[in-house]
């Protein structure tokens, strides 16, 4: 470890609340630096600094000891500078906390419920609280102005502004000119920490900043007073995310807000019928004209979708005070306000829709069956024409297996849909959809007939989801259909899942087939091992069902202890794809010989009877080398 540089010749507290963004404003403010002077000092990027990354408002990672040894903080003081604390409570900051490792470690996009190309803010909070140090340099810059759930400052009970009232463009606006995503003209010294950064926008004086004072509330025009429910909402939120109740609850909440507030901006004004509490209507007007805005952009570009928030406080008050209510009503009620909403509203297929569907995996178990059940009634009404017109004797339910082959995906004219089926649950989703075809199941009911899981344990990976969103628009499933029709399709993959649903490689078998493998010439013979038995029982379940690996049963012999899928996850990933030279050649011919004779016997039995008696061969084969 090189010696750490010498820290900063001068330093502050960090004040209650103050994210990183204004700990920098105060010391170069102090210092009689530029923000970016004061960053390479502190260590937070290197020089020549062409561009500061936004994600630091998330998590300094590993900046974390430099930076605070050289801000002379400790590393709890430089952390709470960031947004990274939240991440247990605020799913938001969980995904912008994720690093995509697989395009060359960069960083993944900040989550648009992160405010991360502007701030909200407080004027009283900005003037401080009169003490010598914050009428030298201002109040705080809080980190939680960062939040889109953060809309009236909690100690001063108004609602934050965003607009400069000189400019009129976002605090700490990121654009082109301004160069960098934490701080507008970073390299711009001398200003006081509550001074607009944006660029002036007059063209005579062009690359200066606009230097308003944002620390003084102008005279008009003047913001409406809160009300005591959007006081007791924001109040709410705030202790949720302070770390009141369990972190679970907290996600959960917030994630059933965001959903529901996608649903209301792409169906407003019929969503304002549901809220018992009718907003003012100036709240009213900033929510409609959000509306506007986002259903005037051209075509359906994804940075602009009902799942990003407004950049108003008093529309984001008004949307999630709408969604709260929404979420408040009893089940009946609620359920009864989610299927009329979705049943009116726009295309679940539209990509104005983001990542809502997503979002489902962090919301509350009895909010995420409501959406389930409300969309599963939508999806039987919509593009029903693609139905009707396709062949009834090309292919029945039953033979569509829960994870769809690569040979299916080739397209007649050679382009291929593997690319767009990629994720699981996008293929999950093309399985249901192709169920959908020929017949009057709505998107729950088909999975149900694959047998996926209605839930999926929370902890699991975030691919293990109900395939809710509808990936494939109906010409591309027609083409997918006639691929289907065109290999002739005549597995009844229903009937395996349903005879297979508890099975498991029998002991005897797997002692009978492992005692067929043998080592090569010179080297340690293979070890045989419960993993690569559940291995070896999964590989044959899901070639015989046409399944996922993740659902087949677990061999009963497993060890409580290796009863977790990640202890044998490489041996399943070695035998799909084996090495040269390793005993999985081997395995691999010999377990698909196995499935082969399995599905055989198994298509001969009788709907719904157990496989108990079949490949008696195998019972009293004995391994030819143990």
């Amino acid at each position: 470890m090189p010696d750490l540089p010498d820290p900063l010749p001068r330093a502050l507290a960090p004040l209650p609340g103050e994210g990183l963004p204004g700990l920098l404003l105060r010391l170069s403010h102090r210092l009689d630096m530029s923000p970016l002077q004061v960053l390479v000092r502190t260590g937070g990027v290197k020089p020549p600094a062409a561009s500061v990354p936004g994600q630091l408002l998330v998590t300094l990672g590993g900046r974390l000891r430099l930076f605070a040894h050289t801000a002379r903080l400790t590393t709890e003081e430089a952390a709470a500078l960031t947004l990274e604390p939240h991440g247990e409570r605020f799913p938001p900051v969980t995904e912008s906390l994720r690093i995509q490792t697989q395009h060359r470690f960069t960083w993944a996009r900040i989550d648009p419920w992160v405010l991360s190309t502007f701030t909200r803010y407080c004027p009283k909070c900005l003037a401080g609280d009169g003490s010598v140090v914050q009428q030298r340099h201002g109040g705080p810059w809080k980190a939680e102005w960062r939040l889109a759930v953060s809309f009236i400052c909690r100690e001063h009970r108004t609602f934050l502004r965003h607009l400069c009232p000189t400019c009129r463009r976002p605090a700490h606006k990121f654009d082109a000119q301004a160069g960098s995503k934490l701080l507008p003209l970073m390299q711009f010294k001398g200003l006081h920490p509550a001074q607009c950064r944006n660029p002036a926008q007059d063209q005579d004086v062009l690359n200066l900043v606009c230097g308003a004072r944002l620390d003084t509330p102008p005279a008009s025009p003047r913001l409406p007073a809160a009300s005591p429910a959007l006081l007791d909402l924001q109040d709410r939120i705030g202790v949720l995310l302070g770390g009141a109740g369990s972190p679970q609850t907290a996600r959960e909440y917030c994630t059933d807000l965001r959903i529901l507030s996608a649903i209301v901006l792409a169906t407003w004004p019929l969503a304002r019928e549901f809220n018992p509490a009718p907003l003012p209507k100036a709240l009213e007007h900033h929510l409609t004209m959000h509306r506007r805005e986002v259903d005037a952009l051209p075509g359906e570009r994804k940075q602009h979708t009902w799942d990003r928030p407004p950049e108003s406080a008093i529309a984001s008050a008004a949307l999630l005070h709408t969604a709260d209510q929404i979420r408040a009503l009893d089940q009946h009620d609620r359920d009864e306000a989610l299927r009329s909403l979705l049943r009116s509203g726009p295309d679940p297929a539209s990509r104005k829709w983001g990542r809502t569907d997503l979002h489902l995996f962090h919301a509350s178990l009895s909010f995420r069956s409501a959406i389930m059940q409300a969309r599963d009634r939508r999806s039987q009404n919509l593009a029903r024409g693609p139905s009707s017109r396709l062949d009834p004797n090309s292919y029945r339910s039953e033979h569509i297996p829960q994870w769809l082959p690569d040979h299916w995906l080739q397209h007649p004219g050679g382009d291929r849909l593997a690319p767009r089926l990629r994720h699981p649950m996008q293929r999950r989703a093309a399985a249901v959809r192709l169920i959908q075809m020929v017949s009057d199941m709505g998107v729950q009911a088909a999975a149900r007939f694959l047998g996926i899981p209605e839930t999926w344990p929370e902890r699991r990976a975030g691919n293990q989801r109900l395939p809710i969103a509808l990936f494939l628009n109906d010409r591309e499933v027609e083409l997918l259909a006639d691929r289907i029709s065109d290999t002739t399709c005549t597995i009844d993959y229903h009937h395996r899942r349903t005879s297979l649903a508890t099975w498991t490689l029998p002991p005897t078998h797997w002692a009978a087939i492992w005692g067929q493998v043998t080592p090569r010439p010179g080297t340690t013979p293979p070890l045989d091992s419960p993993r690569k038995h559940q291995a070896a029982s999964e590989f044959v379940w899901s070639r015989v069902t046409g399944s996922e690996r993740a659902l087949a049963p677990l061999i009963p012999a497993l060890p409580p202890e290796l009863r977790h899928r990640k202890h044998w996850g490489s041996i399943a990933n070695s035998l799909a794809t084996p090495g040269p030279n390793t005993h999985y050649t081997q395995l691999k011919p010999l377990l698909t010989e196995y499935a082969e004779e399995l599905a055989a016997a198994v298509d001969q039995l009788p709907f719904g009877q157990l496989p108990a008696d079949m490949m008696a061969n195998y019972e009293s084969s004995q391994p030819s080398d143990q």
